[in-house]
């Protein structure tokens, strides 16, 4: 029941995380870019695109990136890991899947905090120019 439960509570999480990852992932697309350009970017993407950030790869820091595919990647390798270990050997099964678990649980939590601490505001969202720069492109000259 306990390895279940330990299952079980992975894939909200993930949830969970995506939902926070994306949403300072976009904040930073939003911060880096204008509205017209970010517009262009957006338009005809697949889900695919939205889901790894192909657009925008060359505009967001691979100190953010990186992290994102790190976890869009273990969730669900640990997820299969603790279901296998339970229906094999259902005695470890249950230790493995709550010290993994609880791993992933303590490695978010540490995350969250630095991401917390490092872009803090008073104001709601993040404060991305403490340690990101603009995206300047080169304006059009008139003649």
């Amino acid at each position: 029941m306990m390895s279940t439960f330990a299952i079980l509570i992975l894939l909200p999480y993930l949830i969970l995380v995506l939902f926070f990852y994306r949403g300072f992932i976009d904040g930073y697309i939003g911060y880096a870019l204008n509205r017209s350009s970010e517009k262009k970017r957006k338009k005809d993407t697949t889900l695919l695109d939205r889901l790894f950030f192909r657009r925008f790869r060359d505009v967001i820091p691979k100190s953010i990136l990186y992290p994102y595919y790190f976890f869009l990647l273990i969730y669900p390798v640990v997820s299969i890991i603790c279901l296998v270990f339970y229906l094999v050997v259902p005695e470890q099964g249950v230790e493995l899947a709550e010290s993994l678990s609880r791993m992933l649980l303590k490695i978010n939590v540490i995350y969250f905090i630095a991401i917390d601490i490092l872009f803090w505001q008073a104001e709601p969202g993040w404060k991305y120019e403490r340690w990101y720069k603009r995206i300047k492109r080169n304006k059009r000259r008139k003649k």
